[in-house]
Formats: structure tokens, sequence, C-alpha cells
């Protein structure tokens, strides 16, 4: 896979926000044209706006006499003065991880073997997240961000649950094997599903969203860094 994505990379856009950022209008605009196949005039103009707003309410002195105003300009980019915004971001961060979604998700052929089930469940479990990640595309707008949340977080507690219980009444005269092979294969199901919809998607597009325009960028990139230590 990696031949075929190199060679894509290559006719993906510059960013068009990182172009004006860096000075190349000219550039932008096509960027833009990509994107936009009308209207890009106005595009450009809304975008170019926003971004000098930006860099002035970040630029703005503070009047107040007991500031200390070149303190201020030195942290003007710095994430933790949106405290609330990285609050929020790192708790998802760390939940996200918490869910055990991507340790399971690399022990799902283990755990379909452990219950009797074939290899090839993990295939259709694959094609099933993919699924699931286009549903949550028509339903983020729709239910709202806490909406999915909570779904999918009731979905993997009844996954977990159902899954914990199949195996541990695995073969017996209370669960037969049938109904356990069952029962686990579906919770996973459940449990990935519940994923797709809640954490997996729903942490990324809170941490776009709550973050000012300014840093965005810089705070996405930490907010990665701390997904992965957190995952190690």
């Amino acid at each position: 896979f990696t031949i075929p994505m190199l060679i894509s990379s290559y006719f993906i856009p510059q960013s068009m926000r990182w172009l004006l950022l860096k000075g190349h209008k000219d550039e932008a605009k096509e960027s833009m044209k990509y994107v936009y196949k009308t209207g890009v005039n106005e595009q450009f103009q809304i975008l170019s706006d926003s971004l000098v707003l930006a860099a002035t309410n970040t630029t703005t002195p503070n009047n107040d006499s007991n500031s200390n105003n070149s303190n201020d300009n030195n942290t003007k980019y710095s994430i933790f003065r949106h405290k609330k915004a990285a609050k929020v971001s790192i708790g998802l961060m760390i939940l996200q991880q918490m869910t055990g979604k991507p340790s399971l998700e690399g022990l799902s052929a283990i755990i379909f073997q452990a219950a009797g089930l074939g290899k090839s469940s993990s295939v259709w479990m694959s094609l099933y997240m993919i699924a699931n990640s286009i549903v949550t595309v028509f339903l983020v707008d729709r239910w709202g961000r806490r909406v999915l949340l909570q779904t999918g977080n009731i979905m993997q507690l009844i996954a977990l649950v159902s899954i914990g219980l199949a195996f541990l009444f695995q073969g017996t005269s209370s669960m037969p094997t049938v109904v356990s092979k069952a029962t686990v294969f579906l919770g996973m199901f459940l449990y990935v599903g519940g994923y797709e919809i809640g954490y997996g998607p729903i942490t990324w597009l809170i941490v776009s969203e709550v973050f000012s325009l300014e840093i965005r960028g810089e705070a996405t990139a930490l907010m990665v860094e701390i997904n992965f230590l957190v995952n190690f």
C-alpha cells in the first residue's frame, strides 16, 4: 500500500491556510481551486480575513497596566493559554486510548481464534469499521458530538460485558459453544462500531474545533504526540 500512497501524495494540493500563512497568495488561490469549483475569490477573501483577524487578536496588547505585555507576546502561541480547550483535548486523547480499541484491533485475530472462530472474522471486522466510519460522517452534524460519544460508550460497555461473559461461561451448560461464539463475534463488532462512531473520529473532530485558528496546527500536532504517548 505504501507505493500507491506515496504516488498519490504528489497529487494532494498544499494546505491553502498554510500557504497564506507563509505569504504564498497565488499558490493558495490555486490550491483553493481544487476544493472550490466556483466562488474561489470569495472563499480566498474569507480565509484571508480570518487569518488577519486571528493575528490581530493574538498580537493586540493588553491595556491593563498590571499585565506583562512582553510575556503575553512570548506566549501568544502557547496552547496552554487555552486551558479549557487543552484539558478537554488531552482528556479525550487519554479516554480514547483507555477504550483499548487500538490494542484490541491488533489482537482481534487471537480473540476470534480463542473463541473458536475463523481468522476471516478479522477481515469482516475491518470492512465493518469502514462502513461505520462512513455512517459517522452523515451523523456527526445531525446528532451532535456528545450524543455520538455517549452512544459509542454505551455500545462498547455492552460489548465488553458480553464478551467477558462469553469467555467466562464458554462451553458450560449455561452457555453452549455456539452461543459463546456468536456472542464474541457480535460483541467484537459492537465494540468496534461503538469506537468508530464515538471516540475514534469524534475525538479528532473536537480537537480541530476547540482551538483557535492561530494555534490549531500546533495544538493538533501536540495532541497526536500525546495520543501516541498514552497508547505506548
